[in-house]
């Protein structure tokens, strides 16, 4: 939705992605207000234009996660 290759996600929905973007919008032109927590921020800052990092790593050196994949 924003532009790059999918160098992460897994379990990709585009229905969901559309309905849930196409949301967003109309809750921001009819000035309803949100609130975004995890995948809902991340989804507001692209459906408003935003940029993600897909790789906290590659943005942030040094960046270790703290649990997950590299753990």
């Amino acid at each position: 939705l924003y532009g790059q290759a999918n160098a992460s996600a897994r379990r990709v929905d585009p229905a969901r992605d559309r309905l849930e973007t196409d949301l967003i919008r109309w809750a921001v032109a009819t000035g309803k207000p949100l609130l975004g927590i995890c995948r809902g921020m991340q989804l507001l800052t692209v459906a408003l234009g935003g940029t993600l990092h897909q790789e906290a790593s590659a943005a942030y050196p040094g960046f270790r996660p703290v649990r997950g994949l590299y753990r």
